[in-house]
């Protein structure tokens, strides 16, 4: 008798290990909470493209992979799945970071094109 209720404590622990790290980690997902220009860079079945945002849908988007080329997968609007470049987003753990106030504008005086880092002119005090 005992050891038949081992038998079902131990299948019973072994579900629970089986289902709960897929759903804890559902909580730890990156999602997208903001998008940098009107028009964001989208890899589709390796071809680039740029999309307007609307046509990826509402925020936050969740995450669903990343790459090694800097650019995420998510399942947009239609129930497609996109590739889109981190260039383009912001987000929930860029967003909790403080701001860089302290850096400065880089220009190019020969090409006049101009660069600056990440966060310049965005609600620095």
């Amino acid at each position: 008798m005992f050891i038949k209720q081992l038998r079902i404590v131990g299948v019973v622990l072994a579900g629970y290990l089986f289902i709960m790290p897929p759903l804890m980690a559902e909580k730890d997902l990156d999602m997208i909470v903001s998008f940098d220009d009107e028009e964001v860079e989208v890899r589709i079945n390796g071809e680039i493209d740029y999309w307007s945002i609307a046509k990826l849908g509402k925020l936050p988007i969740t995450i669903l992979e990343k790459d090694s080329s800097n650019f995420v997968r998510i399942k947009i609007a239609d129930k497609k799945m996109v590739w889109v470049s981190l260039s383009y987003v912001t987000t929930n753990q860029q967003a909790a970071l403080k701001k860089n106030c302290q850096s400065q504008q880089i220009s190019m005086v020969e090409s006049k094109k101009q660069f600056g880092a990440r966060g310049i002119g965005e609600s620095c005090e």
